[in-house]
């Protein structure tokens, strides 16, 4: 569909571009309709009808296009005019396919897109360089071969069939002829590449680009051409070539084994033809090639000018420089030159190879002892691996490269001027005598690995001064900074140097950020930091074995693990308010004392493992034997340290409340069932379960129950534990993902005992299970290993046992029932041996106690001990009805009651039910109403 509309407005844009330069990329709004120009739309183009046809003035897509077409035609009408500007809203398309070529372009088209590559029917076109508006040209093949197929699926015969691609089709109807049953090429052509397409000069020819042609006879390259690269002719059936007076470079192989190719002229603005240019020529002359020092391609065009080997380099804007790669006169004294062979010296770092011997200046010439630099010189030169002994960095250097110095080893010292903002990653690295440097100016970056391996001593650096990974040399001693503004020590910048002993900061610095790890395993010895420190992050001082006290003032924040395994650290001395993370302390085994302002936060584990410290702010912070700290401090030592581990003060805390505790409530009178239960209820009775606070570290540890009472599973089992070895009862921790929990040894039998789970339904439920019973319950106690969750428990050793034995199993039959209770009802009535399975009261003995814990154990609806109405109290109606069966059985010897009535009668277990047990009904209902919490056996066992 054609429509047309009127443009009106402003007058048209003007831009202007110059014939002979190459412009820089920019996105540059080309195109303005005129005020009286008329706009037609047809698919998704704009165009204008101009004399013999239309321009093409705008793409305007409704979705994105990588790829565009340039028609020769559209909408009827021959192209004869392309704008610039055709694409510049599309931004994505990176390739253009240009039916017709010569069409003109009002300008250049790589000015105006991101287009890196065009194709057309002969030809295939790419931008130079990345920032270059110019173009490298290459043809389709032309010779004859096979081997070049595209393969077709058939979806109908499920076949795949191969065919010619394009290129090959057109070349064999263009060029061959079929004669005894093959192609054959017959034709030869001559060929004119185009200066320009799309507005955008031709300078290069691509590697390969006429490479191996079978019907070429005479070439025709355009003024604009300023590259033949590499094999671009190469094995071709060329004749003649005119060598145009644009060109500078004729690069490795590009007339390579050219049998027909006549002589070509060279012209004088040729600067560098290689030694390998024409080879297998008819007038080669290999013994002029063997002498020639030129060589490569067009970005890395090597050569030889008077005492300098040299690089040919062509810009972006095709101006030619040479950079000089390396000095083979016979001077001890070398001045760097402005201009080699008339041409502009310059240097491009980003084209070396630093690690190749040919990329620095000076590497194989042991004469060389000085290089002179002009004065206006900014930058330098690579000089690794020489053998300069003194360097007079010139003042306009800003930075001093990559590897620059690296193992000069005559080196032994060097001043670096005020200009130098900048010393690059390995600058001066191995420059073993390397013994002074003098830093000028008042900022500087010192980057990865730049003094490595020198043999600095000590180093002043500015304020202003950023310190990189590994900068600095094993074998520095001190390292000092001037006044400034800010101080950065980046991650790493001296860890591992063993040899460093002191840092010191002016107290004119006005910040300092001390990075990861960045004094990590130093030898430092000793530390004090100023209130100008705003920093010390993750590690920065860790492993310092060396480092004796640390003291620091202000409000810096000291992050986790900032002076982990500072083994020899004995004080730390904070002045103000700092934020001490995780871990800052951990491991600092030497460490006796700590001085602080009390309202610094503390990470419950900052000062974990360091298992002398004994004092804070002067005062001890428990007694030998003490049960609770120094009331000064006691607050601030159980809000900073509840959840340590392995502190000297918690650990001792631990151990004293354990061995009270195990005092006051056990005896040696006791047996171990009696002192487990014992234990296990002290646990319940000082301990709340935290609901509120359940990540708290506190509530996880073995400080937990004995700091504040309010524990997690962790801080229940850890005390627990704890308690069981100090009565001399063998006891494991046990855990999984969700819970932990105890098995204790009792009787020379292991069982399970949860204190956390016993508190949470106030019962015996799990105190004293078997592994069968854990697994039946299923949940958080389907599965656990052993753990030892800190030193304090190291004294758990051997195997965690299996829990074979099943409280009440009398009967060996692997369960706890009603077969069980008579059991156990016989052998309390005929004194039966004890036998721990039967003491389900847990007082070490046989008798009425465990008949009563039995029944409740059992959890049987109306199975209780006492409750003769089956209502679930024990009452005087109970009383009342035991005497009606008692004097029924009186006067008749007649029986009412059934078994299980009879069992829970006889609260006393004497064998009968008569009117001592209406009693103790009568007296138990008294008790219970005035407060009793005993069951009725023990209540009766004790009367």
């Amino acid at each position: 569909m054609n429509t047309k509309r009127i443009i009106a407005g402003a007058a048209a844009l003007l831009i202007t571009f110059s014939s002979s330069g190459i412009m820089l990329p920019g996105m540059v709004q080309l195109y303005q309709a005129s005020a009286a120009g008329e706009l037609y739309t047809y698919d998704n183009w704009e165009y204008e009808k101009v004399a013999g046809g239309i321009k093409l003035m705008r793409f305007t897509p409704g979705d994105v296009y990588h790829t565009i077409t340039i028609p020769a035609e559209l909408d009827g009408q021959k192209v004869v005019m392309v704008s610039a500007g055709i694409i510049e809203e599309n931004t994505r398309c990176g390739s253009l396919i240009i039916e017709d070529p010569s069409i003109p372009f009002d300008g250049n088209l790589l000015e105006h897109s991101r287009v890196y590559s065009v194709e057309c029917t002969d030809y295939y076109l790419y931008r130079f360089t990345t920032d270059a508006n110019a173009w490298e040209i290459g043809y389709s093949p032309l010779y004859l071969y096979d081997d070049d197929k595209i393969s077709d699926y058939d979806p109908v015969t499920g076949e795949i069939n191969t065919k010619l691609t394009p290129d090959q089709q057109r070349f064999r109807e263009k060029y061959c002829e079929y004669v005894d049953g093959q192609y054959r090429v017959c034709r030869t052509t001559d060929i004119e590449v185009p200066a320009t397409v799309a507005g955008a000069d031709i300078i290069a020819l691509q590697n390969g680009c006429f490479q191996n042609a079978e019907v070429i006879d005479n070439v025709i390259l355009p003024d604009t051409l300023r590259v033949l690269n590499e094999y671009c002719f190469s094995g071709s059936s060329v004749k003649t070539v005119n060598i145009p007076e644009s060109v500078y470079f004729l690069c490795d192989n590009c007339f390579e084994n050219c049998l027909r190719l006549e002589k070509p002229e060279i012209p004088d603005s040729v600067v560098a033809v290689s030694r390998s240019a024409f080879v297998g020529t008819k007038f080669y002359d290999a013994k002029a090639a063997k002498a020639s020092d030129v060589y490569g391609y067009w970005m890395r065009m090597y050569g030889k000018e008077g005492d300098w080997k040299v690089r040919y380099v062509m810009g972006d804007d095709l101006s030619l420089y040479v950079m000089p790669i390396g000095y083979c006169g016979k001077d001890t004294v070398v001045d760097y030159p402005e201009k080699i062979a008339g041409y502009p010296v310059n240097y491009d770092y980003e084209s070396l190879d630093y690690y190749e011997p040919e990329s620095s200046l000076l590497s194989s010439c042991e004469n060389v002892s000085e290089i002179r630099f002009p004065e206006k010189l900014d930058y330098i030169p690579l000089l690794r691996n020489s053998y300069i002994k003194s360097i007079d960095i010139p003042a306009g250097v800003t930075e001093i490269p990559i590897m620059a110095f690296q193992e000069c080893k005559g080196l032994t010292s060097v001043s670096i001027p005020s200009t130098v903002k900048t010393v690059g990653v390995g600058a001066f690295a191995e420059c073993s005598n390397l013994s002074d440097v003098k830093i000028e100016g008042d900022s500087i970056e010192i980057q990865w690995g730049c003094f490595e391996q020198t043999n600095l001593k000590s180093i002043e650096l500015p304020g202003n001064a950023v310190v990189r990974s590994s900068a600095l040399n094993q074998g520095l001693r001190s390292l000092s900074f001037r006044a400034g503004d800010k101080a950065e020590i980046c991650t790493a910048a001296l860890s591992g140097l063993s040899s460093l002993k002191e840092i010191s900061f002016s107290p004119d610095l006005k910040e300092i950020y001390i990075g990861d790890k960045a004094f990590s395993a130093t030898g430092l010895e000793k530390l004090e930091l100023g209130s100008n420190v705003r920093e010390i992050s993750h590690s920065a001082f860790k492993d310092c074995s060396d480092l004796k006290t640390f003291s620091l003032s202000g409000d810096s924040r000291i992050a986790s693990e900032s002076f982990m395994n500072d083994i020899g650290l004995e004080k730390v001395t904070l002045k103000g308010i700092h934020n001490i993370e995780s871990l800052a302390f951990s491991g600092c085994k030497s460490l006796k004392e700590i001085e602080l302002d009390t309202a610094c936060p503390v990470a419950p584990d900052a000062f974990d493992f360091c298992s002398e410290l004994e004092y804070i702010n002067g005062i001890k912070v428990l007694g030998e034997k003490d049960t609770s700290f120094a009331p000064e401090i006691s607050d601030f030592v159980i809000k900073s340290f509840d959840g340590s581990t392995g502190v000297g003060f918690m650990e001792r805390f631990v151990k004293n409340n354990v061995k009270a505790v195990v005092a006051e409530v056990t005896n040696d009178k006791m047996s171990d069932i009696e002192k487990a239960k014992a234990l296990h209820d002290w646990i319940c009775d000082h301990t709340r379960y935290a609901e509120e606070n359940v990540f708290h570290a506190g509530n996880h540890t073995d400080t937990a129950v004995f700091t504040d009472g309010v524990a997690v599973c962790e801080g229940y089992a850890r005390t627990y534990n704890l308690l069981l070895n100090e009565a001399g009862i063998k006891s494991w921790y046990v855990k999984n993902m969700k819970h932990t929990w105890n098995i204790a040894m009792i009787d020379g039998k292991a069982f399970h005992i949860d204190t956390t789970w016993d508190d949470e339904e106030d019962s015996t439920n799990w105190f004293m299970c078997s592994d069968k019973e854990l697994r039946k319950a299923g949940g958080d106690h389907s599965s656990w290993t052993a753990d030892i969750p800190s030193d304090l428990h190291s004294f758990q050793t051997g195997d965690m046992p299996e829990c074979t034995v099943m409280m009440g199993d009398l009967d060996d039959d692997g369960d706890f029932d009603t077969a069980d209770l008579a059991e156990l009802r016989e052998m309390i009535l005929s004194s039966a041996k004890y036998d721990i399975r039967s003491d389900l009261d847990f007082n070490g003995k046989l008798n009425a106690g465990d008949l009563a814990a039995a029944v409740i154990r059992l959890d049987s609806p109306g199975l209780k001990m006492g409750d003769i109405d089956r209502d679930g109290l024990i009452t005087s109606a109970d009383a009342s009805l035991l005497l009606d069966e008692y004097s029924l059985m009186s006067v008749s010897d007649g029986k009412t009651f059934t078994e299980r009535e009879t069992l829970i009668a006889d609260v006393n277990v004497d064998g009968q039910v008569n009117a001592a047990d209406a009693s103790a009904i009568l007296g138990y209902y008294t008790y219970i109403s005035t407060g009793g919490t005993d069951n009725i056996a023990a209540y009766t066992e004790n009367k």
